[in-house]
């Protein structure tokens, strides 16, 4: 008699967990973190060595915070003022893959980085340590929100 409650009781149960969707693992979303957060570290790293500003500075949120050694900026304007006095002088910029955390509306990155710096007749090499925070914005496109760069004196 219990063999008999036994087998339908099993065979409702097998038919509803196959049935259940299963959870996203968590190696499935971190794989995808991974890739968003490396999709932006390139698109980051094609701007700035593109020299084009205004591709870099579309990378930015409007109310972005930068800070560079002793510089504290707020704002695309500012930023903007900033980053024409950098950008057409920088070339090869690489970062590292350093470290990532991804929630549903932050991307927070941490590595090393270098670039090769050229103006008139100075030519040098930079290196450092950068720490960039993306927040995703109302149309779902990821921005930069806090960019910090501290490199030391450039080498020449």
């Amino acid at each position: 008699m219990k063999t008999k409650l036994i087998i339908p009781a099993l065979l409702v149960f097998l038919a509803f967990s196959a049935c259940t969707p299963k959870p996203e693992t968590n190696e499935n979303q971190t794989c995808e973190n991974q890739v968003l957060a490396d999709s932006l570290n390139i698109q980051a790293t094609d701007a700035y060595n593109s020299g084009d500003v205004q591709k870099v500075l579309n990378l930015y949120a409007d109310d972005a915070v930068f800070i560079s050694q002793d510089l504290r900026i707020g704002g695309k304007d500012s930023l903007a003022v900033v980053l024409e006095t950098m950008v057409p002088y920088m070339s090869n910029f690489n970062p590292d893959k350093g470290i990532t955390t991804v929630t549903d509306n932050l991307i927070y990155y941490q590595g090393l980085f270098t670039f090769d710096w050229s103006k008139d007749n100075y030519s040098a090499m930079g290196k450092g340590l950068m720490t960039t925070v993306y927040e995703k914005q109302a149309d779902n496109s990821w921005k930069i929100t806090l960019a910090i760069e501290n490199h030391g004196d450039l080498v020449k």
